[in-house]
């Protein structure tokens, strides 16, 4: 599976980047642009949540069963994104 590498210092309100994701997704998957099926796009970044209150996503997933917990990665935190296009 190929990878696209989009950028690791993406930033901006998460809302408007998921955006801006899911229309290369589209264009992968329909033009294989920037590339074919299969393949991820990866970025990385640290956006913006204002929606939930306190800026808190990590209670907001524990609650909705979908917190990823990474363990200690001994890094600066820093979003990171994979978005998969599988082949139609």
């Amino acid at each position: 599976m190929k990878p696209a590498i989009l950028s690791d210092s993406i930033e901006g309100e998460s809302r408007d980047v998921a955006l801006v994701h899911a229309g290369i997704a589209r264009q992968c998957a329909m033009r294989g642009q920037p590339e074919k099926p299969p393949c991820v796009l990866i970025s990385g970044g640290e956006t913006t949540i204002t929606l939930l209150a306190n800026n808190d996503p990590w209670t907001f997933f524990k609650a909705i069963g979908d917190l990823l917990m990474t363990g200690p990665t001994l890094t600066n935190v820093n979003d990171f994104r994979a978005v998969l296009i599988e082949k139609t």
